[in-house]
């Protein structure tokens, strides 16, 4: 599409115009596996801000609360996804990355997502986490909190939700 073209969006009857696309972020999965693995120091957490209406779905059902398991499990998923070189597993990986997490602040809201005549609640805001345990899991969360903007976290990320930006802290 070029610029100046627009976007009929059918379900709200109208048209948008786009303007000139920008390249805010470009990394390989290489890169950011080594700003995490080659340091010196251990990442100690991160802030993330949930930009886009950001919700789960556990057992058929949507989770509008942050979850650690649920955040863990969506980063870990995404990235296995695309990052065929850097696999990650263990068994109870998932479940060990959520123990090492801890919430130490946030400002978080529910908001609604309407899709299809459906509305989906979810939450935006800001969290902060601080990471526990050894120092390859603190440097593992890193890396996929880090890589949380380029993917987005929980559900239906490809049509605008689960949008989120963090910064991942040594101090």
């Amino acid at each position: 599409m070029r610029q100046g073209d627009g976007i009929f969006l059918r379900q709200k009857g109208y048209e948008v115009r786009l303007g000139e696309r920008k390249l805010l972020a470009e990394s390989s999965f290489e890169e950011i596996a080594d700003t995490f693995f080659l340091q010196e120091a251990a990442p100690k957490g991160a802030e993330l801000s949930f930009c886009t209406p950001t919700s789960f779905k556990r057992e058929g059902r949507y989770v509008m609360l942050p979850d650690f398991f649920l955040i863990c499990q969506s980063l870990l998923m995404r990235w296995n996804r695309f990052a065929k070189e850097i696999y990650l597993y263990d068994e109870d990986l998932t479940e060990r990355m959520a123990l090492a997490c801890q919430l130490s602040k946030y400002a978080l809201r529910s908001v609604p997502f309407s899709i299809e005549g459906h509305t989906i609640r979810g939450f935006c805001g800001t969290m902060r986490v601080r990471f526990f345990d050894t120092d390859g899991m603190r440097r593992i969360l890193g890396m996929l909190f880090s890589f949380a903007p380029f993917v987005g976290i929980g559900i239906k990320t490809a049509l605008g939700m689960g949008a989120v930006e963090t910064r991942v802290w040594e101090r």
